[in-house]
């Protein structure tokens, strides 16, 4: 579709509802894009992303928040990575939180964006 890093490519980053505009995934903020390729750099093991930018009907069909950063309105300045290895959730996180990320904590996934104000947090 088309690469934006090394390792990442836009299509990744689609609204997974594959029925909006945002189905090419070239919304997604370019910082935050280029912080993961930094982070997987050093992880050096594929990041799969779950979730990348949402419209707001898959945001809500999902459970999303109203002021989600997925969503385009909010600068999609976030991802979900789904990485579930323990070492490899470490690395992420520390890396996360080193380069000025907030950090979200699920079992099944690593949420991270690039909201003003760090933080980490649990669903």
């Amino acid at each position: 579709m088309g690469s934006l890093t090394l390792d990442f490519d836009a299509y990744e980053f689609r609204c997974r509802c594959m029925n909006c505009i945002y189905k090419n995934g070239k919304a997604i903020d370019r910082e935050l894009v280029d912080k993961l390729q930094i982070i997987r750099g050093i992880y050096n093991k594929p990041m799969p992303i779950t979730s990348g930018v949402r419209c707001v009907k898959h945001n809500t069909f999902v459970g999303g928040a109203k002021a989600s950063y997925h969503l385009p309105s909010q600068g999609a300045l976030a991802c979900d990575v789904g990485v579930t290895e323990r070492m490899g959730r470490i690395i992420i996180i520390r890396e996360a939180l080193l380069l000025g990320l907030t950090v979200g904590l699920n079992n099944s996934f690593i949420h991270l964006d690039r909201r003003k104000l760090q933080r980490i947090f649990t669903y």
